[in-house]
Formats: C-alpha cells, sequence, structure tokens
C-alpha cells in the first residue's frame, strides 16, 4: 500500500466508513512506523487533529482493556510503546503541565480567598470638599477636610478594622459576624451596621461619637490593647441620636442620651426636586433641609436655573450634582459651604 492509498484510507477511517479489517491495518501501520510525515503531509491540520485523537482513543482503549486483564495472563499480552510517539508524549506532558498550573493555582486562589490582604491603603482629604470612600465590603466613609483613614486592601474573615483621624461619617454594611472596628486617637468604636460620625484628631485634646441609626460601643483607645480583639473595660452602649464625648484633661467619657442632631443633618438622605428653578431659592431648600449655612461667593450664580430630581441623596451628594451639572464649584469650611463660580468652562 502506498502514501497516497494509505492517506485515503485514514480519510476514510475518519468518517467510520472502515471495516474491521482495515481498522486493523491502520492501526497496525501506526504502531510499526514512528514518523508518518509523508502521509500526513497530504492531510489537512483538522484532519490530522482528529487522527491523533482518535488514534489516541483507540490506543487508550487498548490500555484500559490491558489494565482488566488479570494479573497471571498479562505476561501473555503483547504491550504496544505509545509512550515513544511523539505526538503521544507532547499531549501527555501538555495535559499533565495543565492539570499541575490548574491545580496550583486554584489551591492558590483558594488560599488567597481564606487569607485578608494586609496591606494598608491611606486616603487622606487634602480638599475642601467632603470626599468619599467605599471599602471593600460596601461601606462607606465620607471624609470632611483635613481627615484621613487607613484599612487594608482587603478585611479578615472575622473583622474589618480601621484606623481614622478627622471628622468622617460612616454607613457601615451589616454583618453581625465581622463587627466594624474604628480606631482613632483618642477613641475605639465599635459598629455592627449603622451610621454614625466619628470626630477625633489627633491635634485635639477632646473627641466626639453620635450616632443617627443603629448602635454602637465606645471605649477610650488606652483601654484596648488589641482592637481586633475588643477585650474593652469601660465599654459604653450608643444608640441613634446619643452621643459619647472624650475630655483629655481628665481622660473621661461623658454620654449624653438625648444629643443636639442638628449637625446631623447633612448626613441624611433626602429627597428633593426643582422644576426650572433659580439657584438662588434651591440654596434656600437646601439650608432649610440640610440644616446648613450656604452661601454664594459669586452673586451671578443666584440667577442660574436648575431641573433636578434629587433623590435619596445627603447634602455632599447634592453639592456633587450641582458641580457636574453647573458651572459651579464649592468649598467646605466648619461652619458653611461657599458655592464658587469655576473656571473650568
Amino acid at each position: 500500500m502506498d502514501n497516497h492509498q494509505l492517506s485515503l484510507l485514514l480519510k476514510r477511517y475518519l468518517l467510520d466508513e472502515c471495516s474491521d479489517e482495515e481498522i486493523a491495518i491502520i492501526e497496525h501501520w501506526y504502531e510499526k512506523y514512528e514518523s508518518v510525515t509523508p502521509v500526513i503531509d497530504q492531510m489537512s491540520e483538522k484532519e490530522i487533529g482528529l487522527l491523533k485523537s482518535r488514534m489516541l482513543a483507540a490506543i487508550s482503549e487498548k490500555v484500559d482493556a490491558f489494565d482488566s486483564i488479570p494479573e497471571e495472563t498479562t505476561t501473555s499480552v503483547k504491550i504496544v510503546s505509545i509512550y515513544k510517539k511523539w505526538w503521544f508524549r507532547a499531549i501527555s506532558a501538555a495535559v499533565i503541565l495543565m492539570i499541575l498550573k490548574i491545580s496550583v493555582f486554584d489551591g492558590l486562589l483558594e488560599k488567597k480567598k481564606e487569607q485578608p490582604d494586609n496591606r494598608q491603603v491611606f486616603v487622606v482629604n487634602n480638599t475642601r470638599k467632603v470626599l468619599k470612600k467605599i471599602l471593600s465590603d460596601g461601606s462607606v466613609v465620607w471624609l470632611k477636610p483635613n481627615s484621613k483613614i487607613g484599612f487594608p486592601i482587603k478585611f479578615a474573615k472575622n473583622i474589618r478594622l480601621i484606623s481614622m483621624d478627622g471628622e468622617c461619617f460612616f454607613e457601615i454594611s451589616k454583618n453581625p459576624e465581622r463587627p466594624f472596628i474604628i480606631k482613632s486617637s483618642h477613641l475605639i468604636t465599635k459598629v455592627w451596621g449603622t451610621s454614625f460620625k466619628v470626630k477625633d484628631y489627633h491635634s485635639h485634646t477632646d473627641a466626639m461619637v453620635k450616632v443617627l441609626t443603629g448602635k454602637v460601643s465606645v471605649v477610650k483607645n488606652n483601654k484596648v490593647s488589641e482592637p481586633d480583639k475588643f477585650k474593652a473595660v469601660g465599654e459604653i452602649m450608643l444608640t441613634a441620636n446619643q452621643k459619647v464625648s472624650y475630655q483629655q484633661k481628665d481622660d473621661r467619657i461623658s454620654t449624653i442620651k438625648m444629643a443636639d442632631m442638628q449637625d446631623m443633618s447633612e448626613w441624611k438622605h433626602l429627597s428633593l426636586s426643582f422644576e426650572n428653578e433659580p439657584l438662588s431659592e434651591v440654596v434656600k431648600k437646601l439650608k432649610q433641609s440640610f440644616n446648613v449655612d450656604i452661601v454664594f461667593e459669586n452673586t451671578s450664580l443666584e440667577n442660574m436655573h436648575i431641573t433636578a430630581d434629587l433623590t435619596k441623596l445627603n447634602l455632599a451628594e447634592v453639592l456633587e450634582v450641582l458641580k457636574a451639572s453647573m458651572n459651579i464649584d464649592y468649598e467646605i469650611s466648619e461652619s458653611k459651604v461657599s458655592l464658587i463660580k469655576s473656571n473650568k468652562f
């Protein structure tokens, strides 16, 4: 049988058109010749690939049949040395390498899922605006000017621990199995899922925590040796509309059960709607709704008109909407918000 005839026979083999005798001839040919290049050169790449797959399956069936023969009869069975075939060695090596890579990758991925990423991220607000930061667990931190926070890229399984300095408002996602703990200069605040404000500058001698919704516990920083374990002495529980204050001069924490919550109005999510209203009227409603002083640095801004549907936004988000939709900017100080004509356009 010449190469051309064999090539035709191989193509019939791929189409399942061969008799049992012809199949035996092909398998005998594949076992006998180490190099098949003269024949397969006459076949397409697709046919070559299919041929190799079919031959591998056929040889594998022989190996399986060999494995199923009782041990005492194996000495009379002729073993075909398929491991000498170049394509079998290549396929075997590729499959083994792929399995190893997948196994190692899966192992590393599973290990990575189990372990927290302890690398720290630090966010500093050097602007005169409120800075919003969303953490890996979905919690939101609003940083007032000159405030900063530090947190791991990925929280641990049993705790969410961050550090802060300045004034921040927190909206913490609920997770009873992973309490949220904030370490500041004078206080340690433990949260289970709530919204509240912490004001604690390292350069100041006083600090405070005020709760808008939910429940937190607060303790002096010097009473907690390991914040991640939070085994504290003198822990104080706070619920909505309550406040705790710390005075460094006497190292004492005091609690106010019915706190003045006017300064927390800016963090409430309100829904406001305006239809072609002048900005002067919009600002009046914002001042009333969020209990904050808003002034125009440029009087020309007062006559600008706006149409907007501000649904469930706090003051910081409303200011960002005004900034993005109109030619204005803003700055926040301790007691007021200043609207400024932007020079970007």
